[in-house]
């Protein structure tokens, strides 16, 4: 398992943050690599929420809520990944008050499937400037002070 980890300071606080964050559907808004994301369960988020979403080029997985600690945290697992480089991968969002904010910490550990593991450092450095255009987004719609 390899493991992208990325800080920030967000000019908002930790209950803007987690309200977009909260909003599990509303991931399209903000991050770049959504194409589209839909919810495949019911009622407000919380641990077991599932959603599906289609990403920017292409491919997509299942993103299932595994821990839910309102304005502190947030994990999710993804599954049935389909035309990805990788076949696991999870990814936590760590919220922390912060000067005048919040401090994200946000980490996305994955497994290569076996034949992107020759692409080596293009893969980890492809992966992580997608992933830094998701905290860029995140950072910008909080930023923005609109509601979910």
């Amino acid at each position: 398992m390899e493991t992208i980890e990325i800080s920030r300071h967000i000019s908002a606080s930790p209950e803007v943050v987690w309200k977009v964050l909260d909003d599990f559907r509303g991931i399209e808004r903000w991050s770049p690599g959504i194409k589209r994301a839909r919810l495949l369960t019911d009622g407000p988020t919380a641990r077991g929420t599932i959603r599906h979403c289609d990403f920017v080029p292409f491919g997509s997985a299942k993103e299932r809520v595994e821990d839910y600690q309102p304005e502190r945290r947030m994990a999710v697992s993804l599954f049935d990944i389909s035309g990805m480089p990788f076949d696991r991968a999870a990814a936590t969002f760590d919220l922390a008050p912060d000067t005048g904010g919040t401090r994200l910490t946000f980490r996305y550990t994955f497994h290569r499937k076996w034949a992107a593991r020759l692409a080596g450092p293009l893969l980890s450095w492809m992966l992580g400037r997608g992933l830094a255009q998701l905290v860029d987004g995140l950072q910008n719609e909080c930023e923005a002070g609109r509601d979910p």
